[in-house]
């Protein structure tokens, strides 16, 4: 995600999205980047049903008090390994790989096993339950397994909850696809009627790699890991220019859309798991970032006007003050 680049004016090095919540990232590469109310998404001509997009899956779990459906994401002890969770979507098919699994292929429009209501951060999404799937043999052929069979699995093999209590958060893990709208009702400066995949706060996260190494110069000072850009999951990364943590970026165009800074991103665990490894360290940023940024590193941004874009594009604020 890192680039070398050095403009005056902020600069698109990366842009990526994560078709399953709290697993690994898709790159856009050069491939020209669609934005609309999904957030980042593969071009319609590619995509027509709309699967390639940002956070349209996500993994579930039973809420241990109230027995509820809802999501589950790195944060959550036992699901840090889904960070080792490589999603794609080619044509009617979601694939998932990791290692010392086999390959998963989920069919995205048929086959689910009923519709639940999720809660996302106090918002409602109405989800489908993807059961039905085959995993991949040695010869290249296929054999069925359900959804929740592999994931099951996935945590087992890749935690440390096989012989807890918890290991009941294995066997509760589904996965699901959002259906139809899900509204960002209760989050600051936004409308209660901004529609969104099931990304946690906006539609997009930007984060300025200047941004990261002040961070680093911070946790070197103080004896502590250094961090990498994915550990806080950016949809864009940019270089250059005068972008500051904690001052709002206002309306700003990029290539042919627009997109509006709404909020800082506050921080959570989240920060302190490593995406290359899935594991959680005690030592993490989190604590710093707590404490130097007022918790808050990187921007939430809404798609003011859809559009296209490129990595190597330029932002520009747009001065609304004559609008």
């Amino acid at each position: 995600m890192e680039s070398s680049t050095s403009d005056a004016k902020p600069i698109v090095t990366w842009v990526g999205y994560y078709p399953v919540k709290s697993g690994g990232a898709v790159s856009f590469g050069k491939d020209e980047v669609h934005v609309d109310e999904r957030g980042l998404a593969a071009h319609p001509a590619r995509d027509p049903y709309g699967f390639a997009c940002d956070r349209r899956f996500a993994v579930i779990g039973k809420n241990r008090d109230t027995f509820a459906w809802e999501k589950r994401t790195q944060r959550d002890p036992g699901f840090e390994k889904l960070a080792l969770v490589q999603p794609s979507v080619a044509g009617e098919y979601l694939f998932l790989t990791t290692k010392g699994m086999r390959r998963i292929r989920i069919p995205l429009r048929k086959g689910h096993a009923g519709i639940l209501s999720i809660d996302i951060w106090g918002d409602a999404a109405d989800c489908a339950i993807l059961e039905s799937a085959h995993v991949e043999r040695d010869d290249g052929s296929w054999e069925p397994m359900q959804c929740s069979e592999w994931l099951r699995a996935l945590l087992l093999l890749h935690s440390n909850v096989r012989n807890t209590p918890e290991a009941n958060i294995a066997k509760e893990a589904r996965l699901v696809r959002q259906e139809g709208k899900r509204l960002l009702s209760k989050r600051a400066h936004t409308p209660p009627t901004t529609e969104a995949s099931l990304a946690d706060g906006a539609h997009v996260l930007m984060i300025a790699q200047e941004w990261v190494e002040e961070l680093n110069v911070i946790l070197r000072a103080n004896g502590l890991p250094e961090v990498t850009m994915d550990q806080f999951r950016p949809n864009i990364v940019t270089r250059g220019g005068d972008l500051a943590l904690n001052q709002p970026l206002g309306r700003i165009r990029l290539g042919s859309a627009e997109l509006l800074d709404v909020r800082g991103c506050t921080r959570c665990s989240m920060v302190n798991v490593l995406q290359e490894t899935g594991e959680r360290i005690a030592n993490g940023p989190l604590k710093v970032i707590v404490q130097q940024f007022q918790q808050i590193f990187g921007r939430y941004l809404l798609v003011a006007k859809p559009g296209y874009f490129y990595v190597g594009d330029t932002l520009k604020r747009i001065d609304t003050t004559s609008q």
